[in-house]
């Protein structure tokens, strides 16, 4: 339980939310320890753990900004900074390396279709 009230010794209070963190943070490894053995097809929870994915989902990214920025360049123009920056990064990555970015397109296209 967590310690709300005042306790008589703080170090007490301190080591039961320390221990109810532990607690998550062992419920959590265990979970995905058990994910990773039951064999590939379970491992394949997000894009970050295939390569292809990543490249895929960049990719789509990446020209999703750019197409937005074309259309509605306030939206994208105005977050420069902090989180919402990485889509304008995306956006200028697509408009400066534009033929890299569609031959990287025609390509996972390629291997997603044939292998």
């Amino acid at each position: 339980m967590w310690c709300f009230s005042i306790c008589e010794h703080p170090i007490g209070c301190a080591k039961r939310i320390f221990v109810k963190h532990l607690f998550f943070i062992e419920l959590f490894v265990l979970r995905w320890t058990a994910l990773l053995r039951e064999g590939a097809e379970a491992a394949k929870l997000s894009a970050i753990f295939n390569f292809q994915s990543l490249i895929s989902v960049l990719l789509l990214l990446i020209c999703t900004c750019t197409y937005l920025r074309s259309l509605v360049p306030n939206i994208i123009d105005r977050n420069k900074e902090g989180l919402l920056g990485v889509f304008w990064k995306c956006a200028r990555i697509g408009e400066r390396l534009s033929p890299w970015i569609s031959a990287g397109c025609f390509f996972m296209a390629a291997v997603v279709l044939f292998f």
